[in-house]
């Protein structure tokens, strides 16, 4: 009976008896072709079983590995292994696959062979891109900041393979130059495009992130740091001169400090203090530092550029025109070091440009949207922008003539160019989330209810007020969609047709549970897309447009009285509340708050909690919106703007990087401040974007990052510019 070769550490297929396993897409495919996708902790075990064909391995050993970390029960891996069975077609009693050893454990009896390389159309099955990529769209969140966490993704099999994957449906084809199960990410190329640096973790279950080195096309890697205990290491880039790397080391306490290495490996030096939750960040053209935003308030104004000089490890602001609510991050300077790009405001975000020195910035792009990641083009004559949507794309701004072309779809995140060629790195995730609810008040024994269990992504579930429908979106369909479930009947699911909703906000129910409120997504003819605010009757599924004419709709909500309560767009990304009269069309403002980055009303206080987008913080303010009160002065911050709610007039918050538990509920403007409980520990999941609280007070519903998360790392061949002629403004 073969075994595992050691020396195959790009496999990620393999053949066990009749049937084909394909680790990433976590499928068992069948003889006859039907294939069975299984968990997450399914594939864990199989994997641990098949290093060891013929042989008995213990169900402690299994426990122990697998559920690392955790107080798992023997019904876990009853059920992994049920589930196993039932993929493969096994008979318990006469199993042809895995065998149970009564008081002992189990044993994989079939034939294993490890198989490299996948055919091209099964390639094309595991990387159709369409349905992950909306994933993309509602937990870039998590890929920023998926090393503060650090520790929590399994790498159970070796890096990396070989596959290109082919262009489908307007899908962009790519290179795949990694494919180990776990995450790959943060790729940043050398300035010559010879090199790709990235994280990820070397190897055990729960190691903390490392930097990593390779030519970039599919090798294998070469690690190039050791993070100590208690940290781990994030977001290089490359110096200049191709010959060093700075890289982000993140510990435990949620410190963060910049660390430079070179690339030829040895002793590194730390230079100076970083900001955890936004890492983004560039070389100064002559190489005597870097460039970031979002910087702590310690160290100047928190919304503003500012440059970390290597000699001194001192922050220095930079010197430009920046209004009182802006936030500007991301930088990037052009190739030629004249000039320096950043984004601009964090929920709408474009992209705008100045000199390399400081000055009077001007806007370049106006796609207004969630951008995933941007580049200069070596030349310096256009951008690359990836946007998330329904579906992503991958865009080429020209700054000559200011029109924006899209090139096509594009399933990733945070992508980087080369310097002197017309190479692009990126991060492919492939991260699942489901939704749960929990019963309230929560408490150390508290159990996680899964709702409407699929194969899709399901996310931002939200009750009705009369507890008959839970509305939420998901791509059940293959199609971003808004969906209506019945809590009490999981099998009764409708599914709203002609909306492709945008999922950073739950849908907003009526008072009488007849309507709902939801921000969708369209594409103009020219291939732009644009934000429009639906109202949506429950009975018929019949949806309208509720107009707002002087901006663009970021939330919605509704109050009593026939009113609303309005996150509204008004141009640069600048979010303002609007309480407005939704009697009769058209809409009329009542009340107005500028500098705002997410509002929620609480019936109970019959206040609205909101946060700003230029600085950390919580505020709490009535319907007048005159007054507003400070609850809490540091979160929720930055990217997490929106992991938190109310709860009989009080807000509480998702803390993600609380030890042993990445979704740990705690309590808004109490010192200290009291831990509520955690969301499913075992899971060992991560809340995504907002949660919400039924009417009755009775239950938590969240949506929750799950399963083993995979990310590669891909490599686009960028072709010439073509003719702008029919590109958009």
């Amino acid at each position: 009976m073969p075994t595992i070769r050691p020396d195959l550490p790009q496999a990620t297929r393999l053949r066990v008896g009749e049937c084909v396993v394909d680790i990433p897409l976590r499928e068992i495919v069948r003889a006859g072709g039907t294939g069975v996708r299984v968990t997450a902790k399914s594939m864990a075990v199989l994997l641990m079983l098949a290093r060891q064909p013929g042989q008995v391995v213990a169900r402690d050993t299994l426990l122990d590995s697998v559920w690392a970390g955790t107080l798992p029960t023997d019904d876990v891996l009853t059920q992994a292994i049920t589930g196993l069975r039932k993929a493969f077609g096994d008979d318990r009693d006469a199993p042809a696959y895995l065998e149970t050893i009564p008081k002992s454990g189990y044993r994989l009896l079939a034939e294993v062979e490890w198989l490299p390389d996948a055919p091209p159309e099964h390639l094309a099955k595991h990387r159709w891109r369409g349905r992950v990529a909306w994933v993309l769209g509602v937990v870039a969140v998590v890929a920023l900041g998926w090393w503060i966490g650090a520790g929590r993704f399994h790498a159970v099999a070796p890096p990396p393979a070989t596959p290109a994957v082919p262009a489908s449906d307007g899908e962009l084809a790519y290179t795949l130059l990694t494919s180990r199960v776990g995450p790959e990410t943060q790729p940043a190329l050398s300035p010559d495009g010879a090199m790709v640096a990235y994280a990820m973790p070397p190897g055990a279950i729960d190691d903390p992130a490392a930097i990593f080195i390779q030519a970039a096309h599919p090798v294998a890697p070469r690690q190039l740091t050791t993070p100590p205990r208690g940290s781990s290491d994030h977001l290089p880039r490359w110096s200049p001169d191709g010959t060093q790397l700075m890289f982000a080391r993140i510990d435990e306490n949620g410190g963060c400090e910049f660390q430079l290495l070179p690339v030829s490996g040895g002793a590194g030096r730390a230079i100076g203090r970083c900001d955890r939750v936004n890492g983004r960040y560039d070389w100064l053209p002559d190489g005597s530092g870097v460039v970031a935003g979002l910087k702590p308030e310690a160290e100047g104004r928190p919304g503003a550029l500012s440059n970390l000089r290597l000699e001194t490890g001192q922050w220095e602001p930079m010197r430009y025109a920046i209004g009182p609510a802006d936030v500007d991050f991301d930088p990037r300077f052009s190739p030629d070091g004249t000039r320096i790009g950043f984004r601009r405001n964090l929920s709408r975000s474009d992209v705008w440009e100045m000199p390399a020195g400081g000055g009077e910035p001007q806007r370049l792009t106006r796609l207004r949207g969630s951008i995933s990641g941007w580049d200069w083009a070596p030349d310096g004559k256009s951008l690359l922008l990836g946007t998330l949507g329904s579906p992503p794309r991958l865009y080429r701004h020209d700054l000559g003539t200011g029109l924006t072309r899209a090139l096509g779809r594009f399933p990733a995140v945070g992508l980087d160019l080369a310097a002197r060629r017309n190479t692009m790195v990126f991060t492919v995730d492939d991260a699942r989330i489901a939704m749960f609810r929990y019963r309230l008040p929560l408490g150390s024994g508290t159990i996680a209810e899964p709702l409407f269990a699929s194969t899709g992504t399901d996310l931002l579930p939200s009750p009705s007020p009369d507890g008959k429908w839970i509305a939420f979106h998901s791509d059940r369909s293959r199609e971003a969609r808004l969906w209506l479930g019945d809590p009490d009947d999981p099998g009764h699911l409708r599914m709203v047709d002609g909306i492709a909703p945008i999922s950073r906000h739950p849908p907003q129910w009526s008072p009488d549970s007849r309507s709902i409120l939801v921000v969708g997504e369209v594409t103009d003819a020219e291939g732009v897309p644009r934000q429009l605010l639906y109202q949506v009757d429950v009975a018929s599924g019949r949806s309208t447009e509720v107009a707002v004419d002087d901006g663009v709709p970021y939330f919605a909500q509704h109050l009593p009285g026939q009113r609303l309560l309005l996150v509204v767009d008004g141009g640069a990304g600048r979010l303002s509340l609007r309480i407005v009269d939704a009697a009769a069309p058209p809409l009329r403002t009542l009340a107005r708050m500028d500098d705002v980055g997410e509002a929620r009303f609480d019936p109970v206080s019959g206040e609205v909690f909101l946060v700003r987008g230029s600085s950390p913080g919580l505020w709490r303010v009535g319907l007048d919106l005159r007054t507003p009160e400070l609850v809490a002065a540091d979160q929720p911050a930055g990217y997490w703007l929106r992991r938190w709610g109310t709860l009989d007039g009080r807000p509480f918050a998702l803390r993600t990087a609380a030890p042993g538990c990445l979704a740990q509920w705690h309590w808004m403007g109490v010192e200290p401040t009291p831990a509520a409980g955690c969301l499913d520990p075992e899971r060992r999941g991560e809340p995504s974007l907002a949660v919400m609280v039924s009417q009755d007070r009775a239950w938590l519903y969240a949506s929750m990052v799950v399963g083993l998360e995979n990310s590669d790392i891909g490599l686009l061949e960028l072709d010439p510019p073509q003719s702008e002629s029919s590109a958009t403004p």
